[in-house]
């Protein structure tokens, strides 16, 4: 019974960290100001500024779902030892 209680929580923390995955593959990079055709090359830190800013909120979501994919493989491998040697 436990070693599917960890299976169960092994698949819940992937599709988890999955899902953060995702989030931080979608986040965007804003200027910071409302863009007008030809206007882009105008100020250069607005970019570098909504770069700094992307990657931080891309970091921090790779950051969890990292600690998740380690959290499932650990209950992923309890799960596989006990039903081993049950």
């Amino acid at each position: 019974m436990i070693a599917v209680v960890c299976a169960v929580v092994s698949f819940g923390t992937g599709l988890a960290a999955a899902f953060y995955w995702y989030r931080a593959s979608k986040i965007g990079v804003s200027p910071g100001w409302k863009v007008e055709p030809g206007e882009a090359e105008r100020n250069i830190m607005g970019w570098v500024s909504g770069c700094m800013i992307a990657i931080t909120a891309s970091g921090k979501l790779n950051t969890i779902a990292a600690l998740l994919t380690a959290v499932s493989v650990g209950f992923g491998a309890i799960s596989n030892l006990l039903m081993a040697f049950a």
